[in-house]
């Protein structure tokens, strides 16, 4: 919630920078990357389910929107990055003097400026300004929650910010990194599975679906292609024209694929999926650890073919992201435990490494954090999804549950470990006693 009232979030349009220079957290690097706001949205989807705070849900209806307006590419992609400065200044887009603020304020609404001065304490804007050349960069102080987290005041937070993205509208805004990232997009994309599923405002479940119709041909359309033999590979970016084919890329994309499956039901999704999975094991895997090119490729090398990193970067490790898929769809795929199987020292070392450095192990920890015997399949009929009557338990099935329907004219369910099913039912009302009891 702090990180919502710092300036690391962008109080006027939503997203976040990529993170903030001073111990107070007024003052962020401007830079907007895609994969922090996909980062941003699973973060608060799932915080909100505990947490139902305003500055959560308008933080997702926010960066939805603010993705959809300015990241969003006319092929249907989404753009890598936003730049930090404009016009040669960083930051100058995002700053306000107090003047210009008391301005932003009359422009929207004249009735605001009959309490300037406690919207100028909210924001925490002086005269003196706390960045370059007197400007501010707008946060909520934490000191005076009590008096804007009332349903009177939040409404107030928003009439303000509604105000400083007017006042936006006219500046020169900062350049965009127009390139699409294959893996990238393909991790905002999972993200927004997330958004649909963990979300239970119906109208931040609409902007995400609205957000995914939009970019879900584009991503397919600009990142996948079939080679000379009639297989499906993907571009890594729209820059380049030489491809490899990048252990990052294809982990993230089955990711994204199961995640669709998941929430739409629709079976090429996992075919997919699960199919990529099983690719990863066979091109990526040297017998140690798995390399960041696929094995077969030989073309255009301009390095030794390495292992991938084993920790978190920028953004989650695609290393842990793949031990994750594997321990939960090898409920489903019998297939899937031979790769596993392999893995067993890989998973060791990662154990160990994990322990030793918790917060650069952060993916790999949540990938071992069950027990093997807490996988489970959950298999129901694909017509409850239909119909949405399966929708209000979504929320229940986290990292370790493996939806999985059936396209059969009944109401046949059951819930099954890797060895052996433990629950089942002939009808929709035994399934929700299960989540009653």
């Amino acid at each position: 919630e702090k990180m919502l009232f710092s300036g690391l979030y962008d109080h006027a349009k939503g997203g976040v920078h990529r993170y903030c220079i001073d111990k107070a957290w007024r003052l962020p690097h401007f830079e907007k990357m895609l994969y922090d706001q996909a980062g941003l949205l699973k973060l608060l989807a799932k915080a909100s389910l505990v947490y139902p705070s305003p500055a959560l849900f308008d933080a997702l209806i926010h960066t939805l929107d603010y993705l959809k307006t300015e990241m969003l590419s006319e092929s249907g992609y989404l753009f890598s990055a936003q730049d930090s400065d404009s016009e040669g200044e960083e930051g100058l887009y995002f700053g306000f003097t107090r003047d210009e603020f008391l301005d932003a304020l009359l422009d929207f609404d004249e009735a605001l400026m009959e309490q300037q001065d406690k919207y100028l304490d909210w924001f925490q804007i002086t005269e003196q300004g706390n960045f370059k050349a007197a400007l501010n960069i707008p946060t909520l102080n934490p000191a005076k929650k009590e008096e804007f987290y009332t349903p009177e005041g939040w409404n107030e937070v928003r009439k303000v910010r509604q105000a400083l993205s007017q006042a936006r509208k006219l500046r020169v805004p900062p350049g965009t990194d127009n390139k699409g990232v294959a893996s990238w997009n393909f991790f905002m994309g999972s993200a927004l599975m997330d958004v649909i599923q963990y979300t239970k405002i119906e109208s931040i479940q609409n902007a995400a679906n609205d957000l995914l119709a939009q970019c879900l041909p584009g991503i397919h359309e600009t990142f996948l292609y079939q080679d000379e033999a009639g297989k499906t590979r993907i571009k890594t970016s729209t820059t380049r024209d030489t491809q490899t084919p990048l252990f990052e890329d294809y982990v993230f994309f089955a990711d994204f694929s199961l995640r669709v499956y998941e929430v739409s039901g629709q079976p090429n999704f996992l075919q997919n999926g699960l199919s990529t999975l099983s690719f990863i094991a066979d091109e990526f895997y040297d017998g140690a650890s798995f390399l960041t090119r696929a094995k077969s490729y030989t073309e255009n090398e301009s390095y030794k073919n390495i292992h991938t990193p084993l920790f978190d970067q920028s953004y989650k490790s695609a290393l842990g992201n793949y031990l994750s898929l594997l321990r939960k769809w090898s409920t489903v795929e019998a297939d899937l435990n031979e790769p596993l199987a392999q893995m067993h020292k890989s998973i060791e070392t990662l154990t160990h490494l994990s322990l030793q450095n918790p917060l650069a192990f952060g993916e790999t920890l949540r990938a071992l954090v069950y027990p093997d015997e807490a996988y489970r399949r959950v298999e129901v009929p694909a017509r409850w999804l239909k119909n949405k009557s399966l929708q209000p338990f979504l929320t229940n099935f986290s990292l370790r549950f493996a939806l999985k329907y059936h396209q059969e004219e009944n109401d046949h369910w059951q819930i099954c470990t890797k060895k052996a099913c433990e629950l089942k039912g002939t009808s929709f009302e035994e399934f929700k006693n299960v989540f009653k009891s």
